[in-house]
């Protein structure tokens, strides 16, 4: 430390000196205290959030739509005694017997004045209860109804260029989904939440959370995503032409007798692409008054993987002759 510089700055205390200092000390630590004990005399209002929890539920009963999680109390006293309350753990977890809210029809209830009156046992006979929010006061259970459903995928994904999405798989694929009889009758798919990425150009595998349905609990609640991105390559292939619907006792010969496809590939895959998997076909019935002499082609078979087969002519010369 350097004591001259605090030296060169003593003047700005000129006269709080030695026994001085203490004093000053003393007598703003007593000022504070005044202040503070005038300031909790006054009265505030104070919001807390308190959790919930539904106890004692039987182990046959399944829980489809729980309580919320927490509840929101505004409370109205004197500063002290508030803060009293809040250093006297006033919000710990309020507990909800299951059997005293079950009702009918796989739902039960719990009403705002019963959480009032549970809560105020916590507090002194001057504090206030202003408010208790809650976003919903029910809940939902059965005894294990449920059924298999598939899952599906809510997603928007889209790559960067000379890149595309081999293929997307979703594990589990489906789910067990509980529910009263009445709506598992009407539930017949659930969806993801939405999946948004742009971007990709490289493979990647997420966590999503399943798309919530009123009344219903899903396990798991979560499945995973796995998208398998490569980078496109084009190759070139010389395939037969073959001709069908020929008319009888005539043979159709095209020329040239190949042609050429541009197959857009996975760069993985590229290798494994032979133009024996391909097939292009000319079909005779296609002829039109405005054909002439060119008979329509088009791709027939492909195999899997291959995101577009082109041709690099659209049609071919044919000479029509007798076997």
């Amino acid at each position: 430390m350097d004591w001259r510089k605090l030296k060169e700055l003593g003047f700005l205390l000129p006269s709080i000196r030695g026994g001085d200092m203490v004093a000053f000390c003393v007598f703003l630590a007593i000022s504070a205290s005044f202040w503070f004990v005038s300031t909790l005399n006054d009265t505030y209002e104070m919001e807390l959030r308190v959790p919930l929890q539904l106890s004692d539920v039987p182990q046959n009963v399944v829980i489809t739509e729980p309580l919320p999680d927490s509840i929101s109390v505004t409370l109205k006293d004197k500063g002290f005694v508030l803060l009293q309350h809040r250093l006297g753990g006033i919000d710990r977890p309020m507990r909800i017997p299951f059997r005293l809210y079950v009702g009918k029809n796989g739902r039960g209830n719990v009403s705002a004045a019963d959480i009032q009156r549970q809560f105020a046992t916590r507090l002194t006979a001057s504090t206030r209860i202003m408010s208790v929010k809650a976003k919903h006061w029910d809940f939902c259970f059965n005894y294990g109804a449920n059924k298999r459903v598939p899952i599906v995928l809510d997603a928007n994904l889209s790559t960067k260029p000379d890149y595309y999405i081999s293929s997307i798989t979703v594990t589990p694929d489906t789910i067990n989904l509980y529910a009263s009889t009445k709506a598992l009758d009407s539930i017949h798919a659930i969806k993801t939440e939405p999946l948004r990425i742009d971007n990709i150009s490289q493979s990647f595998s997420q966590v999503v959370t399943l798309q919530h349905i009123y009344g219903s609990k899903a396990n798991p609640e979560k499945v995973r995503v796995n998208v398998v991105c490569e980078q496109l390559t084009e190759v070139q292939l010389l395939v037969p032409v073959t001709v069908i619907n020929a008319p009888q006792g005539m043979q159709v010969k095209t020329f040239p007798s190949r042609v050429e496809i541009r197959v857009a590939v996975g760069v993985k895959r590229s290798e494994n692409i032979h133009a024996e998997q391909f097939t292009v076909v000319a079909d005779y019935n296609d002829l039109t008054p405005d054909s002439k002499s060119k008979l329509p082609i088009r791709v027939g078979n492909q195999p899997k993987g291959v995101l577009k087969a082109t041709l690099k002519a659209n049609s071919v010369d044919y000479l029509l002759e007798k076997k």
